[in-house]
């Protein structure tokens, strides 16, 4: 499935059953601080293809990977480790990222 948003295409999703709930719970969570972030997540989520338990997609990334993306209104490529909030991004590093990510 492929979505347009202001004249772009978005990339289809693919989440494993353990990712799906676990990104579910977060948009539950952020329901009442964040609503307008909540409520972002969850319409992503909606339109994912989830995977059933214990199957993970060969050719995706998933949450622990590492991955380069390219910011098209600040000019840059940004390398990153999709974590969830208050993970480490490597245990040397101790810190996490957390940014809105646009597809290359």
């Amino acid at each position: 499935m492929t979505l347009r948003v202001a004249g772009r295409k978005k990339p289809g999703i693919t989440l494993s059953a353990t990712d799906h709930e676990r990104l579910s719970q977060l948009a539950e969570a952020a329901a009442n601080p964040m609503p307008d972030v909540a409520a972002e997540l969850s319409e992503e989520l909606d339109r994912a293809h989830v995977l059933p338990k214990g199957r993970h997609a060969v050719d995706a990334v998933s949450m622990g990977s590492e991955v380069e993306f390219r910011d098209d209104v600040a000019g840059r490529v940004q390398t990153v480790i999709l974590v969830y909030p208050n993970e480490p991004t490597s245990p040397k590093e101790g810190s996490r990222s957390s940014l809105p990510l646009e597809p290359p």
